[in-house]
Parts: structure tokens; C-alpha cells; sequence
């Protein structure tokens, strides 16, 4: 399991937290209807990625 939250991620992000949240909460849904924690693990890094890629383009 990731040792960090959604929203931890969410706050590093500044101003665009209620869309990376939002973001987050769709990449999780996805993950547990595919099941599991891999699959919400890889949704977690993925989210950090594009989080990542928002602030390069800020």
C-alpha cells in the first residue's frame, strides 16, 4: 500500500487540488472495480505522474 494519500498528493499540488482530487477519486474507482491493491497502488502513481506533469505546466 502507498505510504501516502490522495490527499497528500492533493495539497503539494496547490490550487488544482479539487481536480486532482477528483482525478484521484476516478483513478481509485477504476482501480477497485478492477480489484485490488496492486491495481490501486499502480492508480496512486499514476495520479502522481500526472500531478508531476501539471506542475511542469503551470
Amino acid at each position: 500500500m502507498p505510504s501516502f494519500t490522495i490527499q497528500d498528493v492533493a495539497r503539494r499540488s496547490g490550487h488544482r487540488r479539487h481536480r486532482i482530487e477528483v482525478l484521484a477519486q476516478q483513478a481509485l474507482w477504476d482501480a477497485r472495480e478492477r480489484g485490488g491493491v496492486a491495481a490501486e497502488a499502480e492508480a496512486v502513481q499514476r495520479l502522481v505522474g500526472v500531478v508531476a506533469r501539471m506542475e511542469v505546466l503551470g
